[in-house]
């Protein structure tokens, strides 16, 4: 038994979040002036991102997606306050098993274990 009781956690999550609020108006592609990020429009965006790790170890997925689909976690990151994600990759994912970094046959490789994407099977079976 570790930590407070599940009605006893309190999470403290922010009232202001005007980096989510205006991801619905932003007119993409954004660019960089400056030291700002702007859309193409001209109106600043703070980025506030969160680093979701995994697909660069072994595994090729990032971590949780056992557990969680991605569009839970998508809104989960977004209800959070973040507005990007840094998502890791391997080398591996860029060419086939054995080949060269050039690849010229195009093959990629697949995710070597599929019950890392238990709660996404529609990712099963497909390239890392």
């Amino acid at each position: 038994d570790y930590g407070a009781p599940a009605q006893q956690t309190w999470v403290l999550m922010p009232t202001a979040r005007p980096q989510v609020d205006i991801l619905d108006s932003l007119q993409f592609p954004l660019r960089v002036s400056g030291r700002h990020v702007i859309d193409s429009a001209g109106q600043p965006l703070k980025l506030v991102g969160v680093n979701w790790i995994g697909a660069h170890m072994e595994q090729l997925v990032n971590n949780g997606l056992n557990y969680v689909t991605m569009k839970h976690m998508a809104k989960y990151i977004r209800h959070m306050g973040f507005n990007h994600v840094r998502m890791n990759y391997a080398l591996a994912m860029l060419h086939a098993p054995g080949q060269p970094l050039t690849n010229k046959s195009k093959e990629l490789p697949k995710v070597p274990n599929p019950s890392v994407l238990k709660a996404n099977p529609d990712l099963v079976g497909l390239s890392a």
